[in-house]
């Protein structure tokens, strides 16, 4: 998991080095969901299929544990 979450950090900080703070911490939240959402479909050939499919949909969302608030980074308005 922590190899995971170093690897989003440092996209994060490469794509937009301004950020600090909880900005941050936000934005490498949101990065590990994707990156675990993308993981997924790339080790499971049957959960490809079956969102291909439209019988699955993987959508990404990160909780934070302070506010028990659930974000929907990707979220189709």
């Amino acid at each position: 998991i922590q190899e995971t979450i170093e690897v989003a950090a440092e996209r994060v900080k490469r794509e937009s080095p301004g950020l600090q703070g909880d900005s941050l911490v936000s934005a490498v939240a949101q990065e590990n969901a994707r990156q675990v959402k993308s993981d997924l479909l790339l080790a499971s050939e049957e959960l490809r299929e079956l969102a291909r499919s439209g019988k699955v949909r993987l959508v990404t969302a990160v909780y934070d544990l302070k506010t028990g608030v659930v974000e929907w980074p990707d979220a189709v308005r």
